[in-house]
């Protein structure tokens, strides 16, 4: 009844932009909503004037990934164990979370991922460098996984695998945030990002992924401007290293040019190096910032977002403008591998 009077005086239902608007969130959360506010009105002639507003809580960048919710588990005996934190992204998860080291792949339909184990040994990599072995259970990490993807209930999903290592030689305490995963604007691929290089960040070791450097790059991000999809490290050398959440690849002359060990070796990376290396020379040598404008096309590369093409970097075009021809093919010949080699949770 409350409902009902609340509805006749207001008759609209404001509802924060917080989630894309699909069919997924619609059956799952803005339905049942105005099911539950139609049913509670006392007149069924009044239910269609009821009006959802879709109310945009901040500035939202084209292509940005978003999702309408995160699950939290714990990994205890090889299963997943609902976890209730405060946390509505992965980013809000990881702060919850206790600190340690952490990978984040993506889930495709249907519960496959790509290179499973490389995620994994980059867990125990990142700790070896740290000096605190893991002593982590692949297995038991796999099984759990799966297990909480089938329980998300997520078309797609967005995994954090976070772990812990422990204070003396045991098991580490590992857990799982899934977000649903929604997909990039297609218009990135077809148009290209713009992205922006900045001092590298002397807080972190390049090649161990830890939660504390996470939490300094969400607040960079937060700090980003409009027009900019990410920033780019450069080192003291003024050699562009990586993404704060990417791995960047330069291409000039007909060769394809990565940064070395001085970076996070990222999963997506490695199978892009081994595509690239079958049809064009592959030097992992970083490129000079001056080296920009000679640069005939750039692309960063991520799990979630598989290789995305940059045609400006500090508003210095790369090549025409436009996503260039060698980019593209690496893109549908990554696309076509990774379905290759697809495993099922």
């Amino acid at each position: 009844m409350r409902v009902a009077n609340f509805l006749r005086a207001s008759r609209e239902i404001v509802l924060p932009a917080v989630l894309p608007l699909s069919r997924t969130n619609w059956d799952g959360c803005f339905g049942p909503i105005l099911a539950l506010a139609t049913s509670s009105c006392a007149s069924a002639a009044f239910a269609p004037t009821l009006r959802m507003t879709w109310r945009r809580a901040g500035p939202i960048r084209k292509g940005v990934i978003m999702g309408r919710m995160v699950n939290i588990y714990r990994v205890i005996n090889g299963q997943a164990q609902p976890w209730e934190l405060p946390a509505r992204t992965l980013a809000e998860a990881s702060l919850a979370l206790p600190q340690g080291v952490y990978t984040t792949l993506r889930i495709y339909p249907e519960g496959y991922v790509v290179r499973l184990d490389d995620h994994l040994a980059r867990l125990e990599s990142s700790a070896r460098i740290l000096g605190r072995p893991l002593g982590l259970d692949r297995a038991d990490v796999r099984s759990a996984l799966g297990q909480a993807f089938r329980h998300s209930g997520f078309p797609q999903a967005r995994a954090r695998l976070t772990a812990t290592p422990p204070p003396k030689p045991g098991p580490a305490d590992v857990s799982i945030a899934l977000e649903e995963f929604l997909p990039p604007d297609p218009e990135i691929y077809i148009q290209g990002v713009r992205v922006r290089t900045m001092g590298a960040l002397r807080t972190h070791h390049p090649q161990a992924k830890t939660t504390d450097f996470m939490a300094l790059s969400r607040r960079l991000y937060r700090e980003m401007p409009p027009d900019t999809y990410e920033l780019l490290m450069v080192d003291e050398e003024d050699r562009i290293l990586e993404g704060l959440t990417s791995n960047f690849f330069a291409l000039k002359e007909g060769a394809v040019y990565t940064a070395g060990h001085e970076v996070l070796e990222g999963v997506t990376r490695g199978i892009v190096i081994e595509l690239a290396a079958r049809m064009f020379p592959v030097y992992l040598e970083a490129v000079q910032r001056g080296e920009i404008a000679s640069l005939s096309e750039a692309f960063i590369t991520s799990s979630s977002r598989e290789i995305v093409p940059v045609v400006a970097i500090d508003d210095v075009t790369i090549g025409d403008g436009r996503p260039g021809p060698i980019t593209r093919r690496l893109l549908e010949t990554y696309r076509a591998q990774i379905r290759r080699e697809w495993q099922r949770l």
